[in-house]
């Protein structure tokens, strides 16, 4: 194990002992069987402060990196069951790409996952990171029927504003994102306080988003696919 993945592994398990939009730019595809979710561990930004001497800040950042993946982590045990969840630290980035998962799938306890069910020569899983999406080529409509509590889940339209859970295929090409913005999330950090976590002085923050993706594969049956156009 390098350095640099020992450091990133050190870190999370140190821990562990709204208006909503769904856009998508990609036709039918395979239903995944398994999701596999990035953690950040911050490495790159531990170690510029390191290297400025700035330990103070490294203790923070270590400590807003747990405090995120805790969350994530929580947010996906809780209100994600559509399929089998797996999570990567993010400097194993090159590895997921390449398909060597021996060793770097991570149970939700951050264990490695031993008999991951993942076909390694398979395509039927999605890849999901809290970050910033890509605009999609097309804006696409997101129908909110059914949505078990459409105060948190309304539907917008427009480019992805602010990080987004961006969902990718197994060769990281985005095929789709779910955000929030807007009055809505003030309504979804009320009811779901505890999952939120912004950095006091850091742009480290995640909000709380596995349960629309959840809602959005059952109800087209695995699937992310084009709604309709959205008007302008």
């Amino acid at each position: 194990m390098n350095n640099r993945l020992f450091f990133a592994i050190f870190i999370l398990l140190s821990f562990i002992n709204s208006s909503t939009s769904f856009g998508s730019d990609t036709l039918r595809r395979k239903k995944p069987s398994v999701i596999l979710v990035q953690l950040r561990s911050e490495h790159n930004r531990i170690e510029a402060l390191t290297k400025r001497r700035m330990f103070k800040e490294v203790e923070e950042v270590k400590k807003d990196a747990r405090e995120v993946v805790s969350r994530m982590i929580l947010d996906f045990r809780v209100h994600f069951n559509y399929c089998p969840v797996y999570y990567y630290v993010d400097t194993n980035i090159e590895l997921i790409r390449k398909k060597q998962y021996d060793g770097i799938l991570l149970n939700e306890d951050l264990t490695p996952a031993k008999n991951a069910l993942i076909n390694r020569a398979g395509n039927d899983y999605y890849i999901v990171y809290f970050g910033y999406a890509a605009a999609p080529t097309e804006k696409i409509r997101v129908e909110t029927e059914n949505i078990p509590d459409p105060t948190l889940y309304n539907t917008n339209y427009g480019d992805p504003y602010g990080r987004s859970l961006v969902i990718n295929n197994d060769t990281m090409k985005q095929i789709g994102y779910v955000y929030t913005i807007g009055p809505n999330l003030r309504i979804l950090r009320k009811k779901r306080k505890t999952l939120f976590y912004n950095s006091k002085h850091f742009d480290i923050e995640y909000y709380p988003l596995a349960e629309l993706l959840d809602i959005q594969l059952k109800e087209n049956k695995g699937q992310i696919i084009k709604k309709g156009r959205a008007s302008n």
